[in-house]
């Protein structure tokens, strides 16, 4: 009987990491977001930007936002520039939206510009766990 029940807490335990896991696996580690845009400040260097949305610039999708991104062309930002400003662009899925934010930076590598754009919804947290486990929704449930 005592066998059985230190079974019993390992097998929950060990589900209870599994579950963690998957959590911390599906949860994004940046912080491309409408928060994340608002604390990026004129003045700002590219390292603090970085900071301040925790990853270098870059694509960070699911594939298949990615697959969505091909299909759709962005909405295109002209700053009002020199030729000697450079732009530099994060993408990422957020809060169930895909993200976009463009900072441009001026002569000095100063945060000069910026802007922000929701490209389209993307999937919940659920509903990537449910397609992952390829499990589809029962009509029938009650929310």
């Amino acid at each position: 009987m005592l066998n059985r029940s230190i079974r019993l807490v390992t097998l929950l335990a060990l589900f209870g990491l599994a579950v963690f896991w998957l959590a911390l696996r599906l949860q994004p580690s940046d912080r491309i977001s409408r928060e994340g845009f608002d604390r990026i400040q004129q003045g700002m260097t590219q390292e603090e930007v970085e900071a301040v949305l925790g990853v270098p610039p870059g694509e960070y999708v699911t594939e298949e936002t990615r697959e969505r991104l091909r299909q759709r062309s962005l909405r295109r930002i002209f700053f009002l520039q020199k030729a000697s400003w450079r732009a530099e662009r994060w993408l990422g899925d957020r809060n169930d939206a895909c993200v976009r934010i463009i900072v441009a930076f001026n002569e000095q590598g100063l945060v000069a510009d910026k802007d922000f754009e929701e490209c389209f919804e993307c999937p919940s947290l659920i509903t990537r766990v449910r397609r992952w486990l390829e499990v589809q929704p029962d009509d029938t449930m009650l929310p």
